[in-house]
């Protein structure tokens, strides 16, 4: 039933989004929205905020419902991403998403995601927040110390040598490998069987033939993880020994892009972080151009939170009434943010900084409000 915190996803309770608590929160994700679209970043550390501070739901329900709004907001980033790659590919510029990150990072944090799913079934609130508190308060740090590095190269420099130096940064982006079909295809196979694998686990228990069977329902379940575990590490490794040389990507910075994914699509699944939350300051200190590392971000982000928001769908944990509302609502806000991004990133095209503080300032606002509802529970 609805009111026991399961939620069938054919069922749309649409009285959860009439009054003014869900309007005031629906404008308050719109303003978020933007602002973390802009920052390349899925949003999902402001969005749980505010949907237990002005939503007034429980961590348990405001998680889930995190990465659904995390979902519909990536959709549109990538669309706008993408059209912007082709058109500068046919004006020959430089590109705006860096593939060979994307084909490391996307698979290992996928399987990252089915622990953090599997893990927040069990977990408290109040765990849940200190994880996501202690999070992005490193994460505010990092992104600030960049953004105040950049800041002080730009004015302490010569205007020539700030041009040098972004043309340079711009010339070593495009040298990553373009897109391929492959890319796609991989990705969207990996991702439906972290999806089925985790799905599966989860309703293995209620069905009558594995509870009659106790070791054949252990070995299935072991199945659900080793499966996915094996296709991660393959496609991980395989994607990593033919992206070594590439713009950012030396030998020893694949097992750091690795460890990072799966480490962040565990805490996108657990705390309900979309994952460009870190994703984007990490990429920063990894050297990456802030315009590309906003808009690899915001691609990598669609995996995760596309993962965690149909793992989360078929064992019924989303409220469908409230994921549409809610979704449409970033859509549109993830529409204005990557659209202003990209105007920052033609308009001031040496000033690397204002791309890195919109990271810094989105990061901060969700740190203060985890911390906020912290001191509530």
């Amino acid at each position: 039933s609805l009111s026991s915190g399961v939620y069938p996803f054919w069922v749309f309770d649409w009285s959860r989004i009439l009054g003014v608590e869900p309007a005031l929160c629906a404008a308050a994700l719109f303003v978020s929205g933007v602002l973390c679209s802009a920052a390349g970043i899925g949003g999902g550390g402001i969005y749980v905020s505010l949907l237990m501070v002005l939503g007034g739901l429980t961590t348990r329900d405001a998680v889930p419902l995190s990465k659904g709004i995390v979902f519909f907001g990536s959709l549109a980033s990538l669309a706008l991403n993408m059209r912007r790659a082709a058109a500068g590919k046919a004006k020959k510029k430089p590109a705006v998403i860096h593939y060979g990150i994307c084909r490391i990072v996307v698979p290992a944090s996928l399987v990252g995601t089915l622990f953090g799913v599997l893990i927040n079934h069990t977990a408290g609130d109040r765990s849940i927040l200190v994880l996501l508190a202690l999070i992005l308060g490193f994460m505010a740090y990092t992104s600030v110390r960049a953004t105040w590095k950049q800041y002080a190269a730009e004015t302490s420099d010569s205007t020539q040598q700030n041009s040098a130096s972004a043309a340079s940064g711009t010339a070593a982006i495009s040298a990553g490998s373009p897109w391929r079909r492959r890319d796609v295809w991989g990705g969207v196979g990996i991702l439906l069987s972290v999806i089925a694998c985790g799905s599966v686990r989860f309703h293995m228990s209620s069905w009558s033939f594995m509870m009659a069977h106790p070791v054949i329902a252990s070995y299935a379940r072991s199945m659900t993880i080793a499966l996915p575990i094996l296709l991660c590490s393959l496609a991980t490794v395989y994607n990593g020994y033919f992206c070594i040389g590439e713009a950012c990507i030396l030998r020893e910075d694949v097992a750091k892009y690795t460890l990072m994914a799966a480490f962040t699509g565990c805490f996108a699944g657990l705390v309900g972080i979309g994952g460009g939350l870190i994703f984007s300051p990490f990429f920063l200190a990894m050297g990456v151009d802030p315009a590309v590392a906003v808009a690899t971000s915001s691609t990598c982000v669609i995996f995760t939170s596309a993962s965690t928001t149909f793992q989360y769908l078929l064992t019924g944990r989303i409220i469908m009434s409230l994921t549409v509302l809610y979704g449409v609502t970033n859509l549109l806000a993830s529409y204005c943010g990557t659209s202003l991004v990209h105007f920052l990133q033609d308009r001031f095209s040496g000033r690397r900084s204002f791309i890195s503080g919109i990271v810094a300032v989105a990061v901060l606002i969700s740190y203060g409000l985890v911390c906020a509802k912290l001191f509530h529970v």
